[in-house]
């Protein structure tokens, strides 16, 4: 059991009040926020993802007022009208008109323009399909590696408090031994201020688990103010890739990644596109019908009559429009969409130029992160080792408490550098499952 004098437990209930202050998320009513429930949040909150969805269901209308193209339109008109007849000058009569009229339009042929606006439509809808799970990529990518950083933050507050804990004992035993004669005030006032230094670095810890946390909370969508606590995720290294290759990972992301089919999906609508227009070089040709009456007040037949029996009459039609001369309209609109189909080719090389630096870099960072790993354990196991020396050496005077300090340092950073290096290969392979194109969220039941 640790016995600390009146000082130091007033330094400690100090750093406690402190750190209450700075993150009030640690309140006892915080609920556990699991990876795969901060994944799942996201996916359910993101704005840039429902925008995402908003996207692919804009589209999908369009689609839908394509194919009601091909369907015939139909409309009811109907007129009434008042006029006075003077002819006699002895009487004014007022007669009444009604007429009605329902006419129908069937476009037979348009150059097939409205084929190929459907295909476009279609092809966009594709599109935003991919995009829409590129974004979700995204989101998965980032609220990841949001919640790995929140909880490498919160890992460090565990070794920054071990640290002060640490500090505040070997300050009661530099007093004990002070007390004694056996060691001088030089050594006390230092580990006076060691101690002060860990209290701080612990402030420090805790300043930015809150940041981090905050961060996340952006990175799902939701308000900073959600009060809860990271839980910790599995650390395993069993579903981590092995013997990644650049060749393999960019052969899967340019078959696989959703930006690409994006763009492959873009420049077939730019291609669609062009046959659109170019339908009006072509004649239209339309199918017309129409069903029409009246009635007068001044004809001796009544309404029912007219209306009905003796005004009724149809006609059916067809239209035909022979395009000469639109003032280039069509030239210059078929021209802009070769442009356009130029600029979404361009696009697609530039992606897949960005997609083999992004992973060449995805595949270096990992190689180099499975081995910081190991380089990590082991300082941290020399750290270990030396610290455990430095300290039995001080105890009996075969050293100084500068060399215990430094020995204390370099093993809490070793900590933090081995705690670094755990969470940053699990990021850095969802960096290279990002980047190749395979994220998933149903990749997360087996990482809580």
């Amino acid at each position: 059991m640790i016995h600390l004098n009146g000082k130091i437990r007033r330094i400690l209930a100090v750093t406690a009040a402190l750190v209450l202050c700075l993150a009030p998320a640690f309140a006892q009513d915080a609920e556990p926020l699991t990876l795969k429930k901060a994944v799942a949040l996201a996916l359910e909150h993101n704005q840039d993802l429902r925008m995402a969805q908003n996207s692919v269901k804009s589209a999908e209308i369009t689609v839908k007022q394509d194919k009601d193209d091909f369907l015939p339109s139909l409309y009811a008109s109907s007129s009434w009208s008042a006029s006075a007849d003077r002819t006699d000058s002895t009487e004014d009569d007022t007669f009444q008109s009604l007429n009605a009229a329902i006419s129908t339009n069937l476009n037979l042929f348009n150059g097939y323009g409205d084929q190929a606006s459907l295909e476009k439509s279609r092809y966009s809808l594709s599109a935003e399909e991919n995009t829409r799970n590129r974004t979700m990529q995204s989101v998965i990518y980032n609220t990841m590696e949001a919640f790995f950083q929140a909880y490498t933050a919160r890992e460090k507050i565990k070794v920054a408090e071990n640290n002060l804990e640490d500090n505040a004992r070997q300050l009661d035993e530099i007093q004990a031994f002070y007390d004694a004669g056996s060691k001088p005030v030089t050594d006390l006032y230092q580990q006076k201020a060691q101690t002060s230094s860990a209290q701080l670095d612990l402030l420090t810890a805790q300043r930015d688990y809150s940041v981090n946390k905050i961060q996340l909370m952006e990175a799902i969508g939701m308000p900073a103010s959600a009060n809860f606590e990271i839980a910790p995720p599995s650390l395993s290294r069993d579903l981590l890739p092995t013997g990644v290759t650049t060749e393999e990972a960019l052969n899967q992301a340019l078959a696989q990644r959703p930006d690409i089919q994006s763009q492959s999906e873009t420049i077939s609508a730019a291609q669609a596109s062009i046959r659109e227009n170019k339908a009006g070089f072509l004649p239209s040709l339309d199918l017309t019908g129409e069903v029409g009456t009246n009635y007068s007040s001044g004809s001796d037949l009544g309404f029912q009559d007219q209306f009905w029996n003796q005004s009724m009459d149809a006609r059916v039609g067809l239209s035909l429009s022979i395009p000469i001369f639109d003032r280039n309209i069509t030239r210059n609109n078929v021209a802009k969409a070769r442009i356009s189909l130029n600029n979404a080719e361009l696009a697609l090389e530039k992606i897949k130029r960005q997609v083999e630096v992004e992973i060449g870099q995805a595949v270096a960072d990992y190689q180099t992160a499975e081995k910081k790993v190991q380089v990590t354990r082991d300082q941290l196991e020399y750290a270990t080792q030396a610290l455990d020396s430095s300290s039995q050496r001080y105890t009996v005077g075969a050293s100084t408490l500068t060399e215990l300090t430094q020995a204390r340092t370099t093993f809490v950073e070793a900590q933090y550098d081995q705690i670094e290096a755990e969470v940053n290969l699990r990021i850095q392979a969802m960096a290279l499952a990002f980047y190749s194109g395979t994220l998933d969220a149903k990749d997360m039941s087996a990482e809580d």
